[in-house]
């Protein structure tokens, strides 16, 4: 009966060691996958690393274009319009007009008065109306650089 007794201290005193050699494998394994970093032999590449000979005008030597240097402000009369839309699709994002003017539901056969236009340089900017005012980012050809218009609805 002793030997029964003992045999079982001895299986009891096994499995706490098995299971406390199991965590302590276990939280090994976890801080070191935790304090692995896999981009640690990542090599930062760049243009110009292989020293490829310089061509005028390809993509890498292009013109500079600068942006957000230029303002350009037309026909100082302010209006006194209301209404705004405040960025691309509207204020909701939705395309629609919340305002509580009245649109026309036909127009004439050549269309509806054309009250002003501007020509405008290459690119898709969507205008912002606040303030009897629209703002509109354009392309300045001639200085290669984009320009902040603004214009009054008046």
């Amino acid at each position: 009966m002793a030997q029964k007794a003992i045999h079982s201290e001895s299986q009891k005193h096994a499995s706490v060691w098995s299971a406390a050699a199991a965590a302590i494998l276990a939280v090994i394994c976890l801080a070191w996958w935790l304090a692995y970093d896999p981009t640690a032999d990542f090599a930062i590449h760049v243009p110009g690393m292989d020293h490829a000979p310089v061509i005028p005008g390809s993509a890498g030597h292009a013109e500079v274009i600068r942006i957000g240097e230029f303002f350009d402000s037309f026909d100082g009369r302010e209006s006194t319009l209301p209404g705004s839309w405040p960025r691309f699709r509207g204020e909701n994002f939705d395309n629609i007009n919340t305002e509580k003017v009245p649109l026309a539901n036909s127009w004439p056969a050549g269309g509806p008065e054309v009250l002003w236009s501007v020509a405008l340089g290459e690119g898709h900017a969507a205008p912002v109306v606040f303030d009897g005012r629209v703002y509109l980012l354009d392309y300045d050809e001639e200085n290669k650089a984009d320009a902040l218009r603004c214009f009054s609805l008046a």
